[in-house]
This record gives structure tokens, C-alpha cells and sequence, in this order.
């Protein structure tokens, strides 16, 4: 029972560091493209139902200072330069007179039929004449739409990180039947494999995981959406795909291409497992790493909480 585990502790632990590998270059990827960016015109696009307005929102003061290319859009917008965006709009600043709820009520009214009228207008009804609680609805409008947004992006994000495991598992030969097929044969592999992974689950974090000394980032999900800062996200994931990288190359499974790996696939039943170990590292990958780091964590504590072999132990036939 207990080298099962161990060997279920083995997999996990590859799939954990396989998963931060791709995470990062998926995420590097989608950043290149800007398609957060993309995704964020698209949602106001859809909140504001005016071309123009979203080109007033994108191009005003506070929101053009987040763009990080000089003709590019933001790939974020915080709720606060939305808002004092929506505002200007709506009722542009005079440094020699302040605002009130009753400038923004009659400058609502003059607006022209639309649906980012018929939005304001429920808004400042709520606010029932009180200009803290109009722009605290205005920020709440925003952070919904903004909610639906990010569900977009994360699934179009998922497709992605699916599609780049599968293609980082042929490419590495991260094959999970051959691996799992090595570990069980050998358990001086196996012990050093698990010895590894029980360190890494004691790390703290996901986000920790292998580079315990950085802030954990701060959702479970595959990928940010464009309602959040992503910036140190994509820092986070780089140094832990260079950390991930480090400790595959201090594992010894069989990943990565070699002369002896190109002629075990020369068998055909061989190479048809080895399709299918591809394609479950590729799905396993996709699952995330914070999945994988869970699940780790979780058969670690199994073990921990039963009978305690000598770790010289560990992976033998003895443990069973």
C-alpha cells in the first residue's frame, strides 16, 4: 500500500513541476499576444455599448498611464481610474468648481437614449443623492462586468494551456506511462523522487512552492483575468518555472529525448503508450499547478499520518 502511495507521491510531484513550466510559458505567451488587453476593450466594449465612450474611457489620464505600449491598450483597469473616467464623461472636471451629485443628475439626463444611460440612471437612483455612494455603484458596475470578463479569458487561457501541454509533453517526452512504469521499477529512484516531493509539499504555498521566499500568488485559477494586475503574477511563474526546471533536472526520470528514448519508441506498442502517456501528462498539466501542489500535499499527510518507514525504506517491496 504504501509504495503506492509513494508512487502516487512521485507522479504528483512531476505533474506539479511539469504544470509550473507550462503555467509560465502559457502565461508569457498570452502576454505577448495582449490578449488580456484584447479581452478588456471587448468587456467595456460590452459595458458601455458605445464605441466612443470606451475610446474616451481607454484615453483618458488615468487610464492611459497603465498602458505599457506606447499605441497599445491597458491590460488592466482598476475599478478607481474607471469610475473617475466614467465621471468625466459624464460630466467633465472644472478645477475652479467641485461636483456634486446634482451636476452629475442633470448631466446624466441630457445624455442622449442608450444603455450606458439607462445604466447611469439606475445607478444614481440607488445612490438615493449621495455622490460617494453614485461612484461606489459605478465601481460595482464595473467590477461585474469585469467578473464575466475574466471568466472569458480564463477559459480561452485554459485552451491554451491545454494545447501547450500537450505540445511541451511530446517535445520534453514527458511521458507519464514511462515514468510511472521507471519509478515502480526502481526504487532507489522512486525513494529519491518522493524524498524530493515530501520537501517541496512542506514549502507552504502554492504560489511558494518552489521558491518558498516569494510572495504566493493570489488566485488558485490558471490564469488571471484582465480585471487584475498580472504583472507580478507573470515574475511569480517565470522564477518558478526556472526553480521547476532546476529540481526535473535533479530528478532522474526518464524525461527529455535521448538515443536510447528515440529506439524504445521504434517499438510500435511502445510508441503507441507513449501517445497516450503524452496526452495524460498534457491533461494533468492543464488541470494547474496550485491542483497538483493540493494533491501532493494531500498524500503527503496520508503518509505522514500512517506507519513511518526508515526512509532507506522508502519505495522498496518492503513497504507494502
Amino acid at each position: 500500500m504504501l509504495t503506492v502511495l509513494n508512487l502516487a507521491i512521485g507522479i504528483a510531484f512531476i505533474y506539479l513541476l511539469f504544470s509550473l513550466v507550462v503555467s509560465a510559458l502559457n502565461e508569457f505567451w498570452l502576454s505577448y499576444l495582449d490578449k488580456r488587453a484584447d479581452f478588456l476593450k471587448q468587456g467595456l466594449q460590452q459595458l458601455l455599448q458605445d464605441s466612443n465612450k470606451v475610446t474616451q474611457v481607454l484615453e483618458h489620464g488615468l487610464v492611459d498611464a497603465l498602458s505599457r505600449a506606447t499605441n497599445g491598450n491597458p491590460a488592466y483597469i482598476g475599478a478607481e481610474p474607471f469610475t473617475a473616467a466614467v465621471l468625466d464623461i459624464v460630466k467633465a472636471a472644472n478645477p475652479n468648481t467641485i461636483r456634486n451629485i446634482s451636476d452629475f443628475q442633470t448631466s446624466v439626463a441630457a445624455l442622449p437614449d442608450s444603455k450606458f444611460k439607462q445604466s447611469l440612471t439606475a445607478i444614481l437612483d440607488a445612490a438615493d443623492n449621495d455622490l460617494t455612494s453614485f461612484k461606489k455603484g459605478i465601481a460595482d458596475w464595473y467590477n461585474r462586468s469585469m467578473d464575466r470578463v475574466s471568466g472569458w479569458y480564463k477559459r480561452y487561457a485554459q485552451k491554451w494551456l491545454l494545447g501547450l501541454a500537450l505540445a511541451l509533453a511530446v517535445a520534453c517526452n514527458v511521458d507519464t506511462i514511462h515514468i510511472i512504469q521507471s519509478l515502480s521499477s526502481d526504487p532507489k529512484l522512486l525513494a529519491d523522487t518522493v524524498t524530493q516531493a515530501i520537501s517541496t509539499a512542506k514549502a507552504g504555498t502554492a504560489g511558494q512552492v518552489v521558491t518558498p521566499h516569494t510572495e504566493p500568488a493570489g488566485a488558485a485559477q490558471p490564469s488571471p483575468g484582465p480585471a487584475e494586475d498580472t504583472t507580478q503574477n507573470l515574475s511569480q511563474l517565470i522564477n518558478n518555472a526556472n526553480a521547476a526546471m532546476t529540481k526535473l533536472s535533479n530528478v532522474s526520470v526518464p524525461i527529455g529525448w535521448s538515443q536510447a528514448q528515440m529506439q524504445y519508441l521504434y517499438d510500435p506498442g511502445h510508441f503507441v503508450g507513449a501517445l497516450l502517456g503524452w496526452f495524460l501528462t498534457g491533461l494533468a498539466a492543464s488541470l494547474g499547478a496550485p491542483f497538483w501542489f493540493d494533491t501532493l500535499q494531500r498524500f503527503v499527510n496520508i503518509r505522514s499520518n500512517g506507519r513511518a518507514p526508515n526512509e532507506k525504506d522508502i519505495g522498496t517491496k518492503k513497504d507494502g
